[in-house]
């Protein structure tokens, strides 16, 4: 899922996925060089991670 100054969306987003009913799922959120309060995912090992961006970001 890309991020980008997501921080009033994130969480209803992962929310969204947790409660879907497929049960082999993982969810990687990357963050593209957000500037707002864009959160990391709810804590599941293996199942729900972040990433940056790898290209320089402007700011």
């Amino acid at each position: 899922m890309p991020a980008y100054n997501a921080a009033k969306y994130i969480r209803g987003a992962v929310v969204s996925v947790l409660s879907q009913t497929y049960p082999s799922w993982e969810l990687v959120i990357v963050d593209d060089c957000s500037t707002d309060e864009t959160p990391p995912p709810a804590r599941r090992p293996g199942r729900c991670r972040r990433t940056h961006s790898r290209h320089p970001c402007p700011h």
